[in-house]
């Protein structure tokens, strides 16, 4: 898979973004605070541990109306994406908790960015 993108995600306190045609794959994995998704498939609040898919062509509404939220993020061009244009919701098994742990670690370490792209891909 190619990565166009990759690194932690932090959004403030009110933060309100819409999108209609959303033109990337986008997964974002929570580790701290609250996130509303709002689409046709899901409209609720979604905390550390969730991991959220925003395929392309996706329409959907990001909001932080509790409290800000981190996170870290992967985007990759549309066409990696089979998936169809609606937002997915998952939670986090313990592999993708450990490499989220491994990206942390890397992160605090200086001239780590290319292992820290490993772990992204990964």
């Amino acid at each position: 898979m190619e990565i166009i993108g990759w690194g932690r995600k932090y959004q403030p306190h009110r933060y309100r973004n819409e999108l209609r045609d959303y033109g990337e794959l986008h997964v974002i994995v929570l580790t701290q605070g609250s996130l509303r998704v709002e689409s046709a498939e899901i409209s609720r609040d979604i905390g550390p541990r969730s991991v959220l898919v925003l395929p392309p062509r996706a329409t959907f509404t990001l909001s932080t109306p509790r409290q800000a939220y981190q996170g870290h993020f992967v985007l990759a061009p549309p066409q990696q994406s089979g998936l169809p244009p609606r937002v997915h919701l998952f939670r986090a098994d313990a592999p993708l908790l450990r490499t989220i742990i491994d990206i942390e670690t890397e992160l605090s370490q200086t001239s780590q960015h290319q292992v820290v792209r490993a772990l992204y891909l990964v």
